[in-house]
């Protein structure tokens, strides 16, 4: 196992996917933790060819600022969020294929956002009116690369970095699936007509985070 840092202040967890995710049938095959720190090159590579499937269709409706634009294209230190998850993708040297679902609304905003990144895009597809529904229009798209694995990545999270990236593909050449996850910190109440009813055990709760990585045809199959 590969010792990989990454520049974040916390401990990040990995859960490693046997099979594809299917709501509560999902099995987690092993959770390995993974302390992080500053200043690490990616030097592995992958055995697997390995697509970036970027999703920027959503409106982002309770993130919208009084520039009505969506999230994915709100500025963070003046660069777009899109173009920052663009770009680490781009700079990695792991993925082979990177491409974006996009609404059909933004395509203007989009190639501002994306132009320096041209020559290694391919042509963005329109999203469909669910996630699900981009998600896999960006699959079906993908058909013609035949990537051996696929990196599913939500464009509004802007601060993935390259050594999470190799992580998550190292995680695919032996599981079907794998995704980050973070711990839940907050406490959690059930309640009831306005009365708290218990506390809910973390123990066992995550925070899924993204690229989720899947080998390309279970997650088309799925």
């Amino acid at each position: 196992m590969h010792k990989i840092y990454a520049s974040v202040p916390h401990d990040l967890l990995l859960c490693t996917i046997r099979g594809i995710l299917r709501g509560s049938n999902t099995r987690f095959a092993a959770v390995q933790q993974f302390n992080y720190s500053r200043g690490y090159a990616v030097r592995w590579r992958p055995q697997l060819s390995v697509a970036a499937l970027i999703v920027a269709a959503g409106r982002g409706a309770r993130a919208v600022g009084e520039t009505g634009c969506p999230k994915q294209y709100c500025r963070i230190g003046g660069v777009p969020m899109i173009t920052r998850s663009i770009g680490v993708f781009a700079a990695h040297p792991s993925v082979r294929d990177i491409l974006v679902v996009i609404h059909p609304d933004d395509a203007a905003l989009y190639e501002a956002a994306s132009g320096q990144f041209a020559g290694r895009l391919r042509k963005a597809v329109p999203g469909g009116a669910t996630r699900q529904d981009s998600v896999r229009a960006g699959l079906e798209a993908l058909a013609a690369a035949a990537p051996a694995c696929v990196l599913i990545h939500d464009a509004a999270r802007p601060f993935v970095d390259a050594p999470l990236i190799t992580r998550v593909i190292q995680s695919l050449e032996a599981h079907a699936g794998a995704l980050p996850c973070l711990p839940v910190t907050d406490t959690l109440k059930r309640g009831s007509q306005g009365r708290v009813t218990g506390t809910v055990d973390r123990d066992q709760l995550w925070r899924a985070q993204t690229p989720q990585g899947f080998r390309y045809e279970a997650i088309l199959a799925a």
